[in-house]
C-alpha cells in the first residue's frame, strides 16, 4: 500500500508528460497549467530582455 501511494505522489508530482494514467490518488487526477496572465507577463519580460540584449 506504502509503495501505490509513494509512485502515485511521486507520478503526480513529476507528471511524465506522456503518462495518460496519472496517479492512484482516489481516481483524482490533477493537472498543473499555467496562469494566462503570468504567461503573458513573462513573454513581455523575455521581448524586453532581448530588446536590451540587442540594443546593446
Amino acid at each position: 500500500m506504502m509503495i501505490t501511494i509513494l509512485e502515485a505522489v511521486m507520478i503526480e508530482a513529476f507528471i511524465p508528460p506522456l503518462n495518460d494514467k496519472g496517479g492512484d490518488l482516489m481516481g483524482t487526477m490533477y493537472r498543473q497549467i499555467e496562469d494566462p496572465s503570468l504567461v503573458e507577463q513573462r513573454d513581455v519580460e523575455l521581448r524586453r530582455m532581448v530588446g536590451r540584449a540587442l540594443a546593446g
